[in-house]
């Protein structure tokens, strides 16, 4: 076993006691509050961690893209959902043949979507899941009011090969707010909302499964007593500075840091260069939510120095040190917890697992960039 300051840089590490610790704690979330537990796998994209997460009870995974879909399929995983709308020809076929291979769902907002895939699973004489998405608030895809979604579900329901399975959301405005207490009411009202249209819909005859929601702030306050069925946390296994900025996690819940090098260093100014750019850490930056320290507000944060990560180029991070501290010296590796890690992991084709600073193993990240 190798130490990690031995590894060439930048790497992706991942400290596989906190990500233990992580995956567990949601485990618990989801036993005491007797929800079905779907783990966003485009956080990870890895077939190491998503077996993980199965062993401590997840009924199946969820992923982004019909590309990561089929990378988890073909290596072994049975139960998936496509948290996204698929539209357009070649895409629907590619989730028929995913269909004939794995229990699949994919998500529906329109007449037009749902009429594409009812057609395409006719002739293909199979019948495909579905769930209806719900707009709680993100604006992002899905229907937003409880006669659309009546409507929707009416429609699928009517269709031959397509089965309606229930009703999905994601309430990533979640991440806009800067209390325990906001983000408690936002999960409260995310639930009240999907009860009222699952009751809906089932008051018209049709029955729901599933009542799906999630994001691994909110999954910790979303309970079957409230009408939720499944939750759906993607970063909570690996954690990041934006997970830390809403407050579902502290800096020793990030599980996931990357290992950089000063390249070159302005003594005068405090100023530094990393051998890491908006290439390997990506370029989100987090919004001070809550009045987080200056440490943590740039595009990263050093584990092992009192500095800020002040601005991204494609293979340089510049940073500076908080006055009075010398900059480090040429060569000395550093490691920055990323901002946003599902964006940061897709960069990467390699994870390098830690106990502690002991190398133990490398993981590929086999579903990344699968944009399609």
């Amino acid at each position: 076993m190798s130490n990690l300051y031995d590894l060439d840089t930048p790497a992706l590490i991942v400290d596989v006691r906190v990500l233990e610790k992580n995956l567990d704690r949601m485990e618990a979330y989801a036993r005491a509050n007797s929800v079905a537990l779907r783990p966003h796998t485009k956080t990870h994209k890895t077939m190491q961690i998503a077996r993980m997460q199965q062993e401590r009870g997840a009924t199946g995974i969820c992923v982004a893209k019909t590309g990561e879909a089929e990378v988890f399929a073909r290596e072994g995983f049975e139960d998936i959902v496509i948290a996204s709308e698929v539209v357009g020809e070649k895409k629907v076929q590619r989730v028929m043949d995913l269909n004939q291979q794995v229990k699949l769902a994919v998500l529906i907002d329109s007449h037009e979507g749902l009429t594409q895939l009812a057609q395409t699973a006719k002739r293909r004489g199979q019948t495909l899941d579905v769930l209806v998405e719900i707009d709680t608030g993100d604006h992002r895809c899905g229907v937003a009011d409880v006669d659309a979604a009546r409507q929707l579900a009416h429609a699928a329901d009517r269709e031959q090969m397509i089965r309606f399975r229930g009703i999905l959301t994601h309430e990533g405005h979640v991440y806009h707010l800067g209390t325990d207490e906001s983000i408690e009411e936002l999960a409260e009202q995310t639930s009240a909302s999907m009860r009222m249209i699952a009751d809906a819909i089932q008051r018209d005859g049709i029955e729901v499964e599933t009542v799906s929601a999630g994001s691994t702030p909110t999954a910790p306050y979303l309970r079957s007593s409230d009408g939720i069925t499944e939750i759906r946390p993607g970063s909570y296994g690996l954690n990041d500075l934006i997970q830390v900025g809403v407050g579902a996690a502290s800096i020793d819940d990030c599980a996931a840091t990357i290992l950089s090098t000063v390249m070159s260093r302005d003594r005068s100014s405090g100023r530094f260069v990393l051998d890491a750019g908006s290439k390997t850490l990506f370029s989100d930056h987090v919004g001070n939510t809550r009045a987080m320290p200056w440490t943590y507000t740039g595009f990263g944060h050093f584990l092992d120095l009192d500095a800020r990560i002040e601005h991204l180029n494609e293979e340089h991070g510049v940073g500076f040190t908080a006055q009075g501290t010398a900059s480090p010296d040429v060569g000395t590796k550093l490691r920055v917890v990323p901002n946003h890690i599902c964006a940061c992991v897709n960069l990467h084709d390699t994870i390098h697992v830690v106990d502690g600073e002991k190398v133990i193993d490398e993981w590929s990240v086999l579903a990344r960039g699968k944009v399609q």
